[in-house]
């Protein structure tokens, strides 16, 4: 069962399609990637997290995940504990980035 719903908010042709990812009930961290892996074993892609106003680009805490395997995972344990504030997300043809902001 999924606990967030990805909604469309435009699309711009081939692996640019960008989503903002609405939770049904309050979710950690931990909670939605493991949910995410399950529920999107066909992805592959990044799931950045972001605090304190920072931008994805300048995250340090990162999963790498492919086809339902997490291939790489920089998230603290106490950054795993906290609670999702907002979720995005971009991509298509397999590929989705994810942005969880803390």
């Amino acid at each position: 069962m999924k606990d967030y719903e990805c909604v469309l908010i435009n699309s711009c042709g081939d692996c640019t399609d960008n989503y903002i990812i609405t939770l049904n009930k309050q979710m950690t961290v931990s909670e939605f990637i493991n949910q995410w892996i399950i529920n999107n074993n066909d992805l592959f892609g990044v799931i950045d997290i972001i605090q304190n106003g920072e931008s994805s680009l300048d995250s340090i805490y990162y999963c790498k995940y492919y086809r339902g395997r997490i291939e790489t995972n920089t998230i603290s344990i106490m950054l795993n504990k906290k609670v999702i504030t907002k979720i995005t997300a971009n991509g298509g043809w397999g590929l989705m980035n994810v942005v969880v902001t803390v």
